[in-house]
């Protein structure tokens, strides 16, 4: 716990120096922020219970800051558009059922947890948006968010060097001064496959699992686009460059469902290019991509290209076993809900009826296991969410102005968030992780500063009109 303490005074302290000019409040919402990837670096309370990440230590200070702000000034006015208030409502709704849905629970250790888990992803969904509520301040949590990849980079090419240029395995660092649960054993070692002779290490870094740490990836990269294409000066290339360094990274992950969220991220963005009649740009950028990719996989050593081609070809070839393992996982869950439809299996008990680990309940994708867990009901209401959430940040996106400074932040963060979609309907199971609800909080924050801004507009006519 100490660590904790030592590392969370050292971030205050950095806010002091470096951001004067936010109140504390505020650089607290910007650490919740650059903190959300730090996900191995937790306390358990208790031991295998909770988990004290560094993004929730900083969300109770928030609220905390929030809670005093009241106290003293006796001013608490919430902001909020009516859409954003429809997404709460949808929201705690869910949360609300969710608790309903986990009386049935046969596994009250996860069924607890995931509660705990689900309400404190409802707090950053209030809180960011709260204070992130003008276009200066959302383009300073979108950088605060890109930023946040520095640390797991560092890690992750550490940890990389060590293995292939050192030949030794080391864990993150400072594991040795966090306690952990039962279940997070393997957050901290190194992953990896045998494959004839050889150890393929997979890069995990601090988010505790290769997957994960890809679908990570992939969004600072799909963020990072459309400053590499639109952007000159310290934007463009500061962030061609982090985009160059996550995208070796994320190769290094060998996450299948990585590389296909990546795919599809490029397809998005093409699309887009075309409708704007920038086909020159796409045929531009593909040819470099294209002619980056066949020279790094020639400079690849032979005995690990192999397993490239190998593993990237797995995707498509259901007779693998890992292949084989994720359709079945997935079929089992359409078993499940048909089983029981309207209120579906129980929370966690999806988990338990597969003998997964106690701290494990899932179909490895989110809404997969929902529709098995909460049935119909507890779906719909998620599908409902979320569905919300992604057409009002892309309507956002399409009603700014051309020339508005803040379009380019919407286009990443509307990308990114419909990954984010596709990722949890089918793909991969990654809805409650901290890194995807600070995606979900910025996207709450895009439409809220974009409804009270038209709201501003409207009553403003309407002075006007009346005078």
């Amino acid at each position: 716990m100490i660590f904790f303490l030592i590392t969370t005074i050292l971030f205050l302290l950095a806010g002091f120096l470096f951001m004067k000019k936010y109140d504390l409040k505020q650089w607290l919402i910007y650490l919740i922020i650059f903190s959300s990837p730090l996900i191995v670096y937790r306390y358990n309370l208790p031991p295998g219970g909770f988990n004290l990440t560094f993004m929730r230590i900083f969300l109770m200070a928030g609220l905390l800051a929030l809670l005093v702000t009241f106290v003293i000034k006796k001013d608490l006015l919430f902001q909020f558009d009516k859409k954003v208030w429809l997404l709460f409502g949808l929201f705690i709704f869910y949360f609300l059922y969710k608790i309903m849905n986990g009386l049935k629970t046969e596994n009250s250790f996860y069924s607890i947890r995931q509660l705990f888990i689900i309400f404190s992803a409802g707090l950053v969904l209030f809180v960011i948006p709260y204070y992130i509520n003008t276009e200066e301040k959302y383009k300073t949590a979108v950088k605060a968010f890109l930023a946040s990849c520095i640390i797991p980079m560092l890690i992750g090419i550490y940890r990389l060097f060590m293995y292939y240029v050192v030949n030794k395995r080391v864990a993150i660092p400072f594991q040795q001064f966090i306690q952990y649960g039962p279940q997070s054993n393997n957050m901290t070692g190194m992953q990896g496959f045998g494959y004839g002779e050889l150890y393929i290490a997979r890069v995990m870094s601090t988010l505790g699992s290769s997957p994960y740490y890809g679908e990570y990836l992939v969004y600072m990269i799909a963020m990072m686009i459309p400053f590499i294409l639109f952007k000159k000066g310290y934007l463009k290339w500061s962030g061609l460059s982090l985009a160059v360094i996550n995208l070796l990274l994320l190769v290094n992950t060998y996450s299948r469902s990585s590389w296909l969220l990546l795919i599809i991220s490029c397809l998005i963005y093409m699309v887009y290019l075309v409708i704007q009649k920038k086909t020159l740009v796409v045929i531009r950028y593909t040819l470099v991509a294209l002619v980056s990719v066949t020279v790094l996989f020639f400079m690849t050593p032979a005995k690990y290209q192999e397993y490239l081609i190998r593993r990237s070809t797995d995707l498509f070839d259901n007779k693998t076993m890992s292949t084989m393992g994720h359709i079945q996982t997935r079929g089992k869950a359409i078993e499940f809900f048909k089983s029981s439809p309207l209120t579906g299996i129980g929370l966690g008990n999806f988990g338990v009826r597969l003998h997964q680990s106690p701290a494990t309940s899932s179909s490895h994708a989110f809404l997969l296991t929902e529709l098995a867990e909460g049935g119909l009901i507890g779906f719909l209401l998620l599908l409902t969410f979320l569905s919300l959430m992604v057409y009002s940040t892309i309507r956002v996106f399409l009603q700014t102005d051309k020339n508005s400074g803040l379009r380019l932040y919407l286009l990443g963060i509307s990308v990114t968030l419909t990954l984010f979609f596709i990722n949890n309907i089918i793909i991969y199971d990654t809805l409650f992780r901290d890194t995807s609800i600070i995606i979900m909080a910025l996207c709450v924050s895009a439409i809220n500063i974009a409804g009270i801004k038209g709201n501003d507009k409207t009553r403003s006519v309407h002075h006007h009109s009346v005078l």
